[in-house]
């Protein structure tokens, strides 16, 4: 898989938080990116996960445009964990992983068993299996980010 930035400027309202981003990353590498607070690393990844869209330049994912992909397919190929770890639900550890499973499913479909194997594994890499039917709301905030990794990791 490969994901390539070309050229990508976003503005946020009036402001402009991104000119000119140019990013390459092949599948088995890790890729770090640091920069001071409000340099626009959170907006390159929202709009590299397509929850932002540039004002120029494009997004390949494995030579496609973003805009190649619709909602299922795209969470098939990549998952995005926000740096905020709130959790809204009251739903369990095991159920939360199981979401990550979602754009795998049809309406009509369940968990199949690769499915459950993606969850467990996912489970079992972060360190929550002792966790899984506890509330994901009654977690530490370290425990919760486990969890939101583990959900993405499923994906």
């Amino acid at each position: 898989m490969s994901l390539v930035c070309e050229h990508i400027d976003v503005r946020l309202g009036e402001r402009v938080v991104l000119t000119d981003l140019n990013f390459a990353v092949d599948s088995g590498e890790f890729v770090a990116i640091i920069g001071a607070n409000g340099a626009g690393k959170s907006t390159a990844l929202k709009s590299m996960a397509r929850l932002l869209t540039p004002e120029r330049g494009r997004i390949l994912l494995d030579e496609h445009e973003l805009s190649h992909y619709d909602r299922h397919s795209l969470g098939r190929k990549l998952a995005y964990l926000p740096q905020d770890r709130t959790v809204h639900w009251g739903l369990s550890v095991e159920r939360v992983v199981a979401l990550g499973r979602l754009p795998h499913q049809s309406l009509a479909s369940g968990l199949g068993d690769a499915d459950k194997r993606a969850i467990a594994e996912a489970m079992v890499r972060m360190d929550v299996s002792h966790l899984a039917q506890r509330s994901v709301a009654r977690l530490s905030g370290g425990e919760r980010a486990r969890v939101l990794f583990a959900r993405a990791l499923a994906q």
